[in-house]
């Protein structure tokens, strides 16, 4: 990896909190998300870079681009590959209508990363993070 690589470096984070306002326990994190970052680092400059984040799949070094383990070392792929799947396996696909609206407690449960497959323009995504006081890993404040 060139040194003028952008890498984001993070606290380590508990990948099971109880989710606010609740006892319900989550399993909190972005592997699905790293999946897909991993694929599309993988795809820049190979035939267009176009990719299909369902079907395709990333390469080990698209993986080491993205995400390690906290001494530097790969964390493998058919482990990411794995995570995924068991996510697709229980992923409830909306059904949507015209004016439908969804709103996603991301602390209960993970939205998809679908193509959108509707006629260009019609699809409105809005989105709103907030501060979160209570947001901490192992005790320690998060802050974003």
């Amino acid at each position: 990896m060139p040194d003028d690589f952008l890498k984001a470096k993070t606290p380590v984070l508990e990948a099971v909190k109880i989710a606010p306002g609740t006892t319900k326990k989550c399993f909190f994190n972005q592997l699905i998300a790293t999946t897909a970052n991993a694929l599309e680092f993988s795809k820049v400059g190979v035939d267009g870079g176009g990719f299909d984040p369902t079907t395709d799949v990333p390469t080990q070094a698209g993986v080491d681009a993205c995400v390690c383990f906290a001494d530097g070392t790969s964390i493998p792929l058919e482990i990411l590959l794995d995570a995924k799947q068991m996510c697709e396996d229980i992923a409830i696909d909306v059904q949507w209508q015209k004016g439908d609206v969804a709103l996603v407690c991301n602390y209960l449960m993970m939205h998809a990363r679908r193509p959108w497959k509707g006629e260009a323009g019609t699809r409105q995504v809005v989105a709103s993070l907030v501060e979160e006081p209570t947001c901490t890993s192992f005790g320690n404040p998060l802050v974003a």
